[in-house]
């Protein structure tokens, strides 16, 4: 009864306390209390640990008004700095527990009678339940316990994300627990000396947001005589900052009796508290803002949703709708701060606006929710040796069955039906009922009637008839009917009308090491990357790659591009050697819009004709005919991305290469398109020597973002306590990997204490790589947009490949690259200033402190390297921008960051620069060929097919400038085996050719001897150079050995060679012809 009212009361309280808070608090409080002494409190079994030897609890003195020693709360941040509790907006390093129900932050609070809140000159307390209580006398015991232990921060952790559930995230690092067990009152007279207390105050921080949980067992007594009238002041519960104004006092705590039975979270005895911001947060849901989790799924549906954030209304369900298109499905209410919803099978991927059909309708009741690409979905349902998956064969799956809110499971066969944009899975075959978590099933011939398919398994419960259930997804597969099917699919394939696709094909990086740095411009193949979670899939459709990359954006008819890496140096494969290379994409598998779905369709016209005619067909002939309508690709026209850099004290390099230094304070543009589609702006304040002291130099503290298309502002920022922030439209996401229409985001947190953050966004061919340290920002640009060149603007200059003009001034001035540092500040740098009002970065950024007024920039140009700190050269080395920052900051680790960032990006550039690669060999007309690769080196075999003869090297050699050595063989038809006329033209011109040249040769041998005889008396005689020697006997050319000898080295050296005098003297064409 008392719980029922309880959780009515506060339901309402919830819903309607924007409006009413301060009237239903008490009508709250009334409702709540009137139920008088019988109503159950918060179990011991639902408290925190406070007495086991386990975690080695504390207690205080036994002694009337007696206190715990200081204790001091210990963190070491990220930034090497001791950290307090964070507390009010400040940051305490010690508390105290005190034996009368209060703990205190800095001082000890020795006094027993309670004030009302707020405290002016005072310092933080935080008080469950502070009144005169005597453990010396009347009894009772004190426990208090610091701790890091695991067990106790899940457990901390757990309550958090329960009852604050928009902090879903949350981990707890530092957990402070003290209890009060049957506490009995100063000078209790005897018969009431059997009244005791027991209540809990447990603190959790992650040493960025901080909780306070109040845990009521039983109060039985709030005074000396038990007085409960409005008279009685001897208690009080609440929390206050001590500075006349932040505090929190529970309503009716003066005379606290019944504190017990209330609760801010709807739970008997249990009060949760955000304690971190200004004021105290008591209301879980009070922002009253739908919050989503998580933020993205696939497209395919059956993911269940988390809704929180807002009080729910007191109903089983309601439904949502994705606004834009129009797709309602149903959520059911859990309690009144959490409901739940699954989503739908959707058609398309973007970002869409889930809105909740609540009345009235307002932006509080709606979220962005991103829709993402089925290929970049991990399956759920495992296929076991995917390999072997033909018709005929029995396969195995299995899957997690606690991630399905039943014990009895249906499992679907599924076939797709592709109709434009339209799509629909037919039912193959089916089960029911099935209890365990894997199965055996048979790939029978009605599975035929499709070229793609997919498995699911979901909840099988006929009574609660859900229209739309939680379900697990398999990756989508071909479906192989064997070498004789597969053949039939091709040749129907190749026989239809295929479009020109408008993209390049000679566009891929020519090596991995490339390939994996131009995130500008491709990203890794979802079904073919050394990072896929599932290994037995990937690299499924190109067996013989390490690694495979597509293209980020697509053409303008939605065409795209894959590129695939292995074999020596893990080089671009093409397909002479290796027929599961990249080729050319007739869909993106992003591409969505009229016919198309987003990678089904892909799959269907893409991987589905090249595995039937290249891998599963067994016709190589086949594999060659796919490629003349998807191109293989290959790697003879990529250009590398052009990298820029800003880093340490702010050391840049522009997009075009230049390098230079600038120490501006504020806020500027780091990059920009002169149509602000693509804007970057950077914040830089001043930096901190060892001591933390201010100096003349500055670093880079945050970086904001705004991409037309894109609708969220990126924000990412330097936190003391959890080394950055990043925020999506000024709310905080704590993800590893966020994905929304074209925008990625990752973050990999590193060990040497920073954080990676690689933010790319696709459409633009721009990628931005964000190194967060305790001390400073390291950025990181690469730019491949060809639209963007000779069109962007700000600190990284115009991106024009001419270094010359990159100093640009906002006002068109153009600065010269020998100006100094000076000069470059003032003139180009200080132009590129931030107006307030055109910031992006929020009003929530908390900057560093500075002395704006005294800041006068240091300049690079200016140090004296013959006055350098000691310690210097050993560690900087000859690296001048690390020799700066620790000359002019003092500090080594912000020396060492900008150290090992200038390496990281000399790194990049090498990796991207193009390496020397012999062409690309065309089709092999009637002959197969094998290509050990392209680099210097690597070989090309040439093999005729039965009836074909070559014309030209059998063999190839690449060499060290990049060329073959010789001609492409052709394979043309022998004379032997067709009177074909075109072939005999070949082998009567070659024949006639060279009976001309012997017939020549004859001709210049005799008329040389009877020129001899007819000249031996002249007395001007010139002796010509032999051409062959002669035996002293005459004797046909065809029976001298030498000329015998250079005929059978004819084949030698590669190409056919007619052997030829390399000179001939003129005055024999003179005398004889």
């Amino acid at each position: 009864m008392c719980s029922d009212v309880l959780k009515t009361t506060a339901t309402a309280f919830r819903q309607f306390s924007q409006v009413y808070n301060s009237i239903l608090i008490s009508v709250l409080l009334l409702l709540t209390f009137s139920q008088g002494l019988g109503c159950m409190s918060l179990p011991l079994s639902e408290f925190f640990p406070f007495n086991s030897t386990t975690y080695g609890f504390n207690t205080t003195e036994i002694s009337d008004d007696g206190s715990s020693p200081a204790i001091r709360i210990t963190n070491v941040g990220k930034d090497g700095k001791q950290h307090g509790f964070p507390l009010f907006q400040n940051h305490y390093e010690t508390l105290y527990v005190n034996t009368n129900g209060i703990i205190s932050f800095t001082y000890k609070e020795s006094s027993y009678t309670p004030v009302d809140f707020p405290r002016n000159n005072s310092f933080p307390v935080i008080a469950p339940f502070w009144a005169d209580i005597d453990i010396e006398r009347v009894g009772g015991t004190v426990y208090y316990l610091e701790s890091s232990d695991k067990n106790l921060l899940d457990l901390a952790s757990a309550e958090v994300r329960k009852y604050f559930p928009y902090r879903r995230n949350y981990n707890a690092k530092w957990i402070f627990i003290a209890t009060w067990y049957n506490v009995g009152h100063y000078q209790a007279s005897d018969h009431r000396k059997n009244l005791r207390n027991t209540f809990q105050a447990v603190l959790i921080t992650d040493w960025e947001q901080s909780f306070a949980i109040f845990n009521y067992n039983k109060i039985q007594w709030v005074s000396r005589k038990n007085q409960t009238s409005s008279g009685s002041r001897e208690v009080q519960a609440g929390l206050d900052a001590g500075n006349g104004a932040a505090h929190y006092q529970i309503e009716g705590t003066r005379s606290a009796l019944n504190i017990s039975q209330s609760s801010n979270i709807g739970t008997p005895g249990k009060w949760f508290f955000r304690i971190d911001l200004t004021d105290v947060q008591f209301e879980p849901c009070m922002d009253e803002k739908l919050s989503v989790t998580p933020r993205f799924g696939h497209m395919l549906g059956g993911q269940p949703l988390t809704l929180y954030g807002l009080c729910f209304p007191q109903v089983e369900s309601f439904t949502a709708v994705f606004k834009e298109l129009n797709i309602t499905f149903p959520c059911m209410v859990k309690d009144i701060l959490i409901a739940s919803c699954v989503t739908p099978m959707l058609y398309t991927t973007g970002d869409f606006t889930l809105n909740l059909n609540f009345s009235p309708k307002t932006s509080a009741f709606e979220e962005k929710f991103s829709v993402v690409n089925f290929a970049m979905a991990v399956p759920r349902v495992i296929r076991e040796q995917p390999r072997q998956w033909t018709i005929g064969s029995e396969v195995f799956i299995s899957w997690n069955a606690s991630e399905l809110p039943s014990s009895k499971f249906r499992v679907d066969l599924l076939g797709l039906e592709l109709n434009g944009s339209f799509f629909k899975w037919h039912l193959v075959k089916n089960f029911h009922s099935i209890s365990q978590h894997s199965m055996t099933l048979a790939l029978e011939d009605n599975l035929l009637n499709y070229s793609t398919a997919i498995i699911r398994v979901l909840e099988d419960d006929n009574q609660r008839q859900l229209s739309f259930p939680v379900t697990l997804w398999s990756d989508i597969f071909p479906v192989n009917g064997g070498e004789k099917n597969s053949q039939e699919r091709c040749e129907k394939w190749l026989a239809e009308d295929h479009p020109n696709l408008d993209i390049n094909p000679n566009m891929c990086p020519c090596a991995l090491r490339q390939a994996s740095r131009d995130t500008s411009r491709y990203q890794k193949d979802p079904l073919c990357n050394t990072n896929s979670p599932n290994k037995a899939l990937n690299c499924i459709y190109h067996p013989k790659a390490t690694e495979c990359v597509i293209l980020n954006s697509k053409s303008t008819t939605n065409a795209g591009q894959s590129c695939c890496y292995g074999g020596r140096n893990n080089s671009l494969l093409e397909w002479q050697s290796h027929s599961d290379c990249g080729y050319v994409y007739r869909y993106n598998n992003q591409a969505q819009g009229d016919g198309i779905v987003p990678h089904l369709t892909h799959f269907e016209s893409d991987i589905i004709p090249f595995l039937h005619c290249c891998m599963y067909s067994g016709k190589q002939k086949l594999c060659q005919k796919f490629f003349r309508w998807r191109p293989a690709t290959k790697c003879n026209a990529y250009n590398p991305p052009s990298p820029a850099q800003a880093a340490g004290d702010p050391h840049l390099v522009t997009l075009d290469g230049k390098k230079y230094t600038f120490n501006g304070l504020g806020e500027f543009i780091l990059l920009q398109d002169k149509s602000k589609s693509v804007v970057i702006q950077v914040r830089a304040d001043q930096a901190l020597d060892i001591d933390g002291k201010l100096q003349n130099a500055t670093v880079f503290t945050g970086i904001a973002m705004k991409m037309k298309g894109i609708s969220e502002i990126i924000e990412i920022e330097i936190n003391e306590q959890t080394n950055y922030r990043l925020l999506l439209d000024e709310k905080e996401y704590k993800y590893e990997k966020l994905e929304f229409q074209g925008l990625t985001i990752n973050i990999h947190e590193n060990h040497e204490n920073s954080t990676d953050i690689m933010v790319v966004f696709s459409s633009h061919e721009l990628s931005i790589e964000i190194e967060v340290t305790p001390d400073v920002m390291n950025i990181l640009v690469l730019m491949g947009s060809k639209a963007l060149r000779n069109n962007v603007e700000g600190l990284l200059g115009n991106y024009n490949g001419n270094i010359s003009d990159d100093f640009r001034a906002r006002d068109g001035t153009i600065i010269p690259t020998s100006s100094s540092m000076e000069d470059i500040h003032y003139k180009f740098g200080n132009t590129w200033r931030v107006a307030a009002k055109d910031s992006l970065f929020s009003k929530s950024y908390k900057p560093a402190t500075t002395e704006e007024d005294n800041y006068q920039p240091v300049f690079i140009d200016k140090l004296d390297e013959n006055n350098l700190r000691n310690g210097t050269i050993k560690l900087c080395g000859d690296v001048a921008p690390c020799r700066f920052d620790f000359q002019v900051i003092g500090k080594p680790s912000v020396a060492l960051a900008i150290k090992n960032f200038v390496a990281k990006f000399s790194a990049l550039k090498k990796d991207i620069e193009i390496e020397i690669r012999c062409p690309s060999i065309e089709f092999l007309e009637n002959g197969n060929m094998t290509i050990s690769g392209h680099l210097p080196g690597d070989y090309a075999l040439f093999q005729c097919d039965p009836g074909y003869t070559h014309f030209h090297a059998h063999q190839l050699l690449c060499l060290s400038n990049g060329t073959w050595n010789g001609t492409v063989a052709k394979c043309l038809k022998s004379v032997a085996n067709t009177g074909q006329p075109e072939v005999w033209y070949y082998w009567a011109g070659g024949t006639g050719a060279l009976l001309a040249l012997i017939l020549i040769f004859l001709i210049i041998f005799f008329k040389f001897r009877r020129l001899s005889v007819r000249q031996t008396f002249r007395k001007d005689d010139v002796p010509l150079p032999p051409i062959v020697r002669f035996h002293k006997t005459p004797q046909p050319i065809f029976t001298n050995s030498l000329f015998l000898q250079s005929l059978q080295r004819l084949h030698e050296g590669g190409d056919f060679r007619i052997p030829r005098p390399t000179f001939i003297d003129p005055k024999i064409y003179e005398d004889y012809f």
